[in-house]
């Protein structure tokens, strides 16, 4: 009879050293799955900021290209000629009014 319950003893214990192996060996593996995951879920949130950030980016030079057109409108000559003689009541001057510096 003391020989079976140290052969039980004996087994339980090689059942419990397997057993905990797979223990560890599960939780490791589980460890290593949601850093895996974590770190999909995080590369794809910076994918989306990204794509929000070229998006706003393309946005901002068309807003660009915009004001450099209106930009060069108002600045031209002849704008400035009309703005001048309509609202400035402005005119060229008389050839005696130049006084020519030497």
């Amino acid at each position: 009879m003391a020989r079976v319950k140290a052969a039980r003893t004996v087994d339980n214990e090689g059942k419990r050293g397997k057993q905990s192996s797979f223990i560890v060996a599960a939780l490791l593996f589980m460890v290593i799955a949601l850093m895996y995951v974590w770190c999909h879920i995080q590369i794809t949130g910076l994918k989306y900021e990204i794509a929000e950030e070229v998006k706003c980016r393309g946005h901002l030079v068309e807003r660009n290209k915009q004001l450099k057109v209106q930009l060069e409108t108002l600045m031209s000559p002849g704008r400035i000629e009309k703005f001048a003689r309509i609202t400035l009541k402005m005119q060229y001057p008389e050839r005696d009014q130049v006084i020519v510096l030497k």
